[in-house]
């Protein structure tokens, strides 16, 4: 993806959401082999968001917060005596970084035409949150959360809409350890968005095997 991304070139970089896990303060049970501490997650987090921007060097990133990020606001809204102590911005690099950032449940909206956002909604198939998403927003959506890719098309007398549902770059080695099945239906992926005015095309890319990708003609892979 970062080989990809940095002979793409791109205006914008769009980061839609559980970019951390927060695996440490979770609810849910942990594997005691690999929990882990707040300080750890964010050094990695920061690490690879410096990575992220330096190989992609993008005009502009916007990043998304998800769900699992936003486990730490209702770690702090439980622990109310920790507000103002950790700020996930700063601990990332956001701000230094010229990032702009937006929170769990807020939208970016392009051109009236598209929005971005990390989404709250998921089905047990592909392509029926992106229904859901659509129908809910009543604009064509981009978003993440289901760790699927899936898209939905639906056309009124304002013209075609549609939803993608992006995909995730998460581990899908820790299905086992997650759902206790060693195959989780989740699709790997990245979306390319090129826009002409007011028009936009949506290119889903599907990394099948984690390790490569083809794409334009080109193979991606891991060495």
């Amino acid at each position: 993806m970062l080989k990809f991304g940095h002979e793409l070139k791109p205006d914008k970089l769009f980061i839609l959401g559980d970019y951390i896990d927060m695996y440490s303060i979770s609810k849910f049970d942990r594997n005691p082999e690999r929990v882990t501490n707040l300080q750890t997650e964010f050094k990695t987090g920061k690490d690879l968001l410096y990575q992220i921007i330096d190989t992609v060097r993008p005009s502009q990133t916007i990043f998304i917060e998800g769900n699992h990020t936003d486990r730490l606001r209702k770690f702090i809204w439980h622990n109310p005596v920790l507000d103002g102590c950790i700020d996930i911005k700063d601990k990332l690099g956001i701000n230094d970084l010229g990032i702009e950032y937006y929170e769990y449940g807020k939208n970016y909206v392009y051109k009236n035409k598209l929005i971005y956002t990390h989404g709250n909604k998921i089905n047990k198939y592909s392509a029926y949150t992106a229904k859901n998403m659509l129908d809910d927003m009543g604009l064509s959506v981009i978003f993440g959360h289901t760790h699927r890719l899936g898209s939905h098309y639906s056309t009124d007398y304002s013209g075609a809409k549609v939803a993608f549902e992006n995909g995730c770059l998460c581990q899908t080695d820790l299905a086992l350890e997650w759902f206790r099945r060693e195959v989780i239906n989740w699709q790997v992926g990245i979306s390319v968005i090129k826009w002409v005015d007011d028009k936009f095309n949506i290119h889903q890319i599907c990394i099948p095997h984690r390790d490569y990708f083809i794409i334009y003609g080109k193979h991606y892979f891991t060495l």
